[in-house]
């Protein structure tokens, strides 16, 4: 096993880790009848030969026109160049002929999208810690966006956990139940648990929870402090790091399930939760979360978003279709 361990306090595996750190934030522009986009570089922050990841709050924009009762819907498309370091947002709510007013309460529309960089191998005269042999933690940091352990939890679950954690904080979650989809609420801070097709009824459910916070480090009496490269302090022995495993896709647009490998599973995979599309099923559209069933992931019917005509198709749709996006073990936090 490669780490590190601080006497009397705790100890780090790193074989195989990856830093997976916090590098913005995208305010998702939405105005009807117009074309949105947006554009952010990251390369001042991102060395060549990382990798971006992006998540969104929510993907999905239902729609309502004018001339009928049948709902639509738009789709938040991101796009990653990392090339350039770089991600683009696009929602194209543009219509000719056609007026369009949203469905449901503007809580349930695409908001905000979080940005995340996979550091690539680096020299080992870079800042920070690389463990021959085995992982590295952060040896490229930034003091402002430290990820650091602020919350876990383990228990059943009935639908609703409210977290104790701070406004920004990314929700990673280990569950298996074929038919519960959860999604993580970042106004009331709760994770929120569905049957599929919008039932809260009857949920019990093992779950485990780990929530990570972006601030500068506790500084501890004794112990470990590394300083980054903007010389303030981005890691000490007390806090627990975020410990990047891999990632893993999304399902496509059409939903169909991706898997983790046998030796992740093995290690309790955990995902961030959020919303990665939508569902018109009998005039009624729901948002979808993600169900985890043994070593799948797939998209699964949560809240109601808005109600319509049931003369239109039925149908899933993963705005968020095919993408990466990372995920922790549970054997390393539980």
């Amino acid at each position: 096993m490669y780490g590190i361990a601080t006497y009397g306090s705790k100890m780090f595996n790193l074989a195989g880790a990856r830093p997976l750190t916090y590098v913005g934030t995208m305010d998702v522009p939405i105005t009807l009848g117009k074309n949105n986009n947006a554009f952010q570089s990251f390369a001042s922050v991102c060395p060549a030969g990382s990798t971006l990841i992006a998540i969104p709050d929510n993907v999905s924009c239902p729609l309502r026109p004018s001339v009928s009762n049948v709902l639509d819907y738009r789709g938040l498309v991101i796009s990653v160049d990392n090339a350039a370091r770089s991600v683009s947002l696009n929602l194209n709510l543009d219509y000719t002929g056609v007026n369009y007013s949203f469905a449901g309460a503007p809580s349930e529309r695409p908001s905000k999208v979080n940005v995340f960089c996979i550091y690539a191998e680096a020299s080992i005269d870079g800042y920070g810690i690389k463990v021959i042999g085995g992982g590295q933690f952060p040896y490229v940091v930034d003091s402002r966006y430290g990820m650091f352990l602020s919350y876990k939890w383990d228990g059943i679950f009935t639908g609703n956990l409210t977290l104790p954690v701070a406004d920004n904080a990314i929700v990673f979650c280990s569950w298996n139940n074929p038919d519960v989809a959860i999604v993580y609420d970042t106004a009331s801070k709760t994770l929120k648990g569905y049957y599929n097709g919008g039932s809260q009824s009857g949920i019990s459910i093992y779950l485990k929870v780990c929530a990570f916070s972006i601030r500068v480090p506790v500084m501890p009496a004794w112990g470990i402090a590394i300083y980054g490269a903007d010389g303030r302090v981005s890691f000490t022995s007390e806090e627990t790091p975020m410990l990047y495993r891999g990632q893993i896709n999304t399902p496509n647009s059409g939903n169909a399930a991706t898997y983790f490998s046998d030796a992740d599973q093995a290690q309790g995979p955990m995902i961030p939760v959020f919303r990665i599309g939508g569902r018109l099923a009998t005039g009624v559209w729901f948002h979808l979360g993600i169900i985890r069933t043994g070593n799948a992931i797939v998209g699964g019917g949560t809240n109601i978003v808005a109600t319509g005509d049931t003369s239109g198709r039925n149908y899933d749709t993963i705005s968020y279709d095919s993408k990466p996006i990372p995920f922790i073990w549970a054997s390393d936090y539980f």
